[in-house]
């Protein structure tokens, strides 16, 4: 690049781009990346005919001139991360070009069909803009293609069957548009695929079976579409994949077998779909998976044991099915779950004690399902847990850290644990019974017929256990067998019946407990903590529910957020956005993908020598990368990026200025003005005596 700095620009030879002055001839790239630029990208911009390289990200750019036309030699073209809002049809003269990204701006209409030109482009970035109207079938001539971006637009229509020329891709992106019709089952000839995106559209019909060409696929994520029939059994040949996202569509038959293969999955969501059937038990070779995902289905059966040997996972979702049978001890190998969802089937037998091992629990969900016994003490190890056990057949006494949690129990079925003499009933027999173990070392176990929980078995008890006797034994609306606690007129347990004032239930105001109430339903202080609020825990227990428990989903009910949950019928401030720039939704997550934080995606940082200064420097470069080489100075001189050494003998004369000759002082042909040493000549010095000769 030749620039000019703060002087006239010279007609003909430089023109002049937002206060520069640039060579003509001479420029070949130009990197404005982050330079607080704003509006429309100057026309003399198309004077630079020989420029190769023209980055103008993330500025405040807002109009592509068409005289960018001009520009037949570029190769990369950045303008990702401004306010533009066109894409002129002359980008297509553009026929060298390798790379073009123009995603993140505000592109509207429809994408040009002379895109379809640029046979030469590696790289298309669209996504993240406002894009209309179809993907044109032009697509299908840039056979080069190793990325392609088009998500987060507003494209329509059905994905083109051309796809299928772009053998060369390695990443296709589709998601969050408004796509239609099936899945074109030329996307099975895109064998070097290792990333599909075509979440969040309204894609129908089957998955095709062809996708089990893809065996390259790290990621495969349709979720949030309509699609229907059974998952295809081919899909078990993507033994690659990492994740595989299903959710939120319409398919139905039993989750196949095949699935064990993807041994590499760490992440698997088959959950908001009509899956019936078991789990297959293969499901359990699956022993890289973080998360488990198959949350209402209609799935039956027991959950298979090989689940509860998958000790990466950090979430199971198995919520809102028609599974049966126990929670098995085994649930305790699962020490890194941070969220078990069981809630919402038809599961039976106690909470095994193993749950205490599960230490890093933060939502332990079992809701609505027909789970009988004592809760184990031990549940308690997840001290900052989310509990939700509401609507079982769970029986007290309940532990202290669960009794907020608890909600509605039928507890028809629960033992007391006074029934000292086994005949089946608490009478006169299990008081003397009561009498004599507490006389006896060693014959309370800590809980039979503790009724106030104080870890004793005294007189305290046997009073309550009397008590009980006299009222039949029945639990009153506080939870406590043969209380006396009612439910007074206005409705609440234990309440002080009509009281005409409405305050918070403090007793030196107004000489009230906290949650009395009047007749017309204004709690002092309510289920959500609010002074005079009307919420109340409905039969789900949920404060403020609607008391439908089966269609009760708590997540984001944002739709623009990037978790939103179409089926979520309560907000719990989950609601994730993206920051605009290179963050991205992946499967309700927000993906970093500036890592360095400097403006710059991942997807487009270039790794190089960002010093101006060094020899292998390299203007494309977005991040240093420790490359960079210099010249000592001397005789080192730089060539096509590196370093050519000019002094062979390193004695710090440059080639070009050695002299040869002798520089060695003894010898006969020394030489005192030569480098360099070709050859020394030495002459023996001999002492030569001569004899005297008589004169005659």
């Amino acid at each position: 690049m030749s620039v000019g700095w703060g002087q006239d620009c010279i007609e003909g030879v430089e023109v002049e781009l937002w206060g520069e002055c640039y060579n003509i001839e001479e420029t070949t790239y130009l990197d404005l990346n982050n330079s607080e630029l704003s509006g429309e990208i100057p026309s003399e911009i198309g004077n630079l005919t020989n420029l190769t390289t023209l980055i103008l990200s993330s500025n405040q750019l807002t109009g592509i001139p068409s005289e960018i036309g001009n520009l037949t030699s570029l190769t990369a073209l950045g303008l990702q991360g401004n306010q533009l809002t066109a894409i002129p049809p002359e980008i297509g003269n553009l026929t060298n070009l390798t790379y073009l990204n123009l995603s993140y701006n505000q592109l509207t209409g429809e994408i040009p069909p002379e895109i379809g030109n640029l046979t030469n482009l590696t790289e298309l970035f669209l996504n993240d803009n406002q894009l209309t109207g179809e993907i044109p079938s032009e697509i299908g001539n840039l056979t080069n293609l190793t990325g392609l971006d088009l998500g987060f637009n507003q494209l329509i229509g059905q994905i083109p069957s051309e796809i299928g020329n772009l053998t060369s891709l390695t990443d296709l992106g589709l998601s969050w548009n408004q796509l239609s019709g099936e899945i074109p089952v030329e996307i099975g000839d895109l064998t070097s695929l290792t990333q599909l995106w075509l979440y969040n559209n309204q894609l129908t019909g089957e998955i095709p079976s062809e996708i089990g060409n893809l065996t390259n696929l790290t990621t495969l994520i349709l979720s949030s579409n309509q699609l229907t029939g059974e998952i295809p059994v081919e899909i078990g040949q993507l033994i690659n994949l990492t994740e595989l996202n299903l959710r939120d569509n319409q398919l139905t038959g039993e989750i196949p077998s095949e699935i064990g293969n993807l041994t590499n999955l760490t992440g698997l969501d088959l959950g908001f779909n009509q899956l019936t059937g078991e789990i297959p038990p293969e499901i359990g070779q699956l022993i890289n998976l973080i998360g488990l995902n198959l949350g209402y289905n209609q799935l039956t059966g027991e959950t298979p044991s090989e689940i509860w040997e998958m000790t990466n996972l950090t979430e199971l979702y198995l919520a809102s099915n028609q599974l049966s049978g126990e929670i098995p001890p085994e649930i305790g190998n699962l020490t890194n779950l941070g969220g078990l969802y069981l809630f919402n089937n038809q599961l039976s037998g106690e909470i095994p004690v193993e749950i205490g091992d599960l230490t890093s629990l933060t939502a332990l969900w079992l809701y609505n399902n027909q789970l009988t016994g004592e809760i184990p003490q031990e549940i308690c190890n997840q001290w900052n847990a989310s509990f939700h056990l509401e609507n079982n057949n769970l029986c007290p006494p309940y532990p202290e850290c669960i009794e907020p949690h608890i909600g509605y129990q039928n507890t028809q079925n629960c033992e007391i644990g006074c029934d000292f003499s086994g005949d089946g009933e608490i009478n006169i027999l299990d008081i003397v019974g009561m009498s004599n173990c507490i006389l006896t070392v060693g014959c309370f176990d800590g809980s039979q017929c503790d009724w106030n929980g104080d870890g004793e078995l005294n007189i305290l008890d046997i009073l309550s256990t009397i008590n009980c006797i006299l009222s039949g034994c029945e639990l009153d609306c506080a939870l406590v067998w043969g209380g006396d606690t009612e439910i007074d007129e206005c409705g609440t347990c234990g309440g002080n019946g009509v009281i005409q004032e409405c305050g918070c239930g403090l007793e030196g105001e107004f000489g009230l407990p906290d949650g009395a109430c009047d007749c017309d339903g204004n709690n002092f202080e309510d289920c959500a903590g609010v002074c005079g609020g009307s919420a109340v825990i409905d039969e789900c227990g949920e404060c403020g529910g609607d008391g439908i428990c089966d269609e009760e989903i708590v997540g984001c009910t944002y739709e623009t957020a990037c978790n939103y949950n179409p089926f979520a019928t309560i907000g719990d401030g989950s609601c994730l956005w993206t920051d605009g720039i290179c963050e991205t939704c992946v499967d309700g997550g927000i993906v970093d993908n500036d890592i360095d934080d400097d403006g710059v995606c991942d997807t487009y940082e270039i790794l190089g020598c960002m010093d101006e200064t060094s020899c292998n420097y390299d203007y494309t470069s977005t991040d240093d990368d420790g490359s960079c080489v210099y010249t000592d100075g001397i005789c080192d001189t730089c060539e096509d990026g590196m370093i050519v050494d000019n002094d062979t003998d390193d004695d710090g004369v440059c080639n070009t200025d050695e002299i040869e000759g002798c520089t060695e002082e003894t010898s006969c042909n020394y030489d005192d003005t030569p480098t360099s040493i070709p050859i020394m000549i030495y002459v023996s010095i001999q002492m030569v005596y001569v004899r005297p000769v008589k004169m005659v």
